[in-house]
């Protein structure tokens, strides 16, 4: 049973909201409307580069 569903993304730039709202709307078609977003930490990002999104959930 999924408990929550969180999507983050590393910065606001054209490209990475796209595929940021990609991944909403991949979600959203799932059937599950209440997702948690924010912005990942720029401490990560320091090793990743820009344009980082991520989907993360917690189950039971």
């Amino acid at each position: 049973r999924l408990l929550n569903i969180a999507a983050y993304t590393s910065d606001k730039s054209e490209k990475t909201m796209e595929f940021f709202r990609m991944a909403i709307e991949e979600i959203k078609a799932a059937g599950i409307d209440d997702v948690i977003t924010g912005q990942i930490s720029q401490s990560l990002v320091c090793h990743t580069g820009p344009g980082l999104v991520g989907v993360a959930a917690i189950i039971e």
